[in-house]
């Protein structure tokens, strides 16, 4: 079980990644490292509130995020955008690192400790 203060240390660490790669003109890089932080906070957050395991890997949380009812169609959307195949472009998002905070912001708009995100 990831503690908070480790969730933002990853998600801290990814973000870096993907802002860094995505200045780089490595956009599949800055895609995966924005998909991992995103998803590694949509899995924290379904374990803080729903007591249980959401999804094995940050990809499945994605994807099972995009078909939950019960959150808002753009977070939906935003998680299918983040994890669609590049032979889908029309799908997938063009802008992975914004995507990827919005969706972080949306289940914590403060970091667990309360400070705000930096980005």
């Amino acid at each position: 079980i990831m503690e908070p203060s480790n969730l933002e240390a990853v998600i801290d660490r990814e973000m870096a990644w993907a802002e860094r790669a995505w200045q780089e003109g490595r956009e599949g890089r800055a895609r995966v490292c924005a998909r991992r932080a995103a998803g590694y906070a949509v899995r924290f957050y379904f374990l803080q509130t729903e007591k249980q395991e959401f999804a094995r890997d940050a990809l499945l949380a994605l994807k099972k995020l995009a078909d939950r009812e019960d959150i808002p169609p753009d977070i939906r959307l935003l998680a299918a955008r983040l994890v669609a195949k590049e032979k889908d472009p029309l799908d997938r998002t063009t802008q992975p690192v914004d995507d990827a905070w919005r969706l972080i912001r949306y289940f914590f708009p403060t970091r667990p400790d309360g400070s705000p995100w930096i980005k």
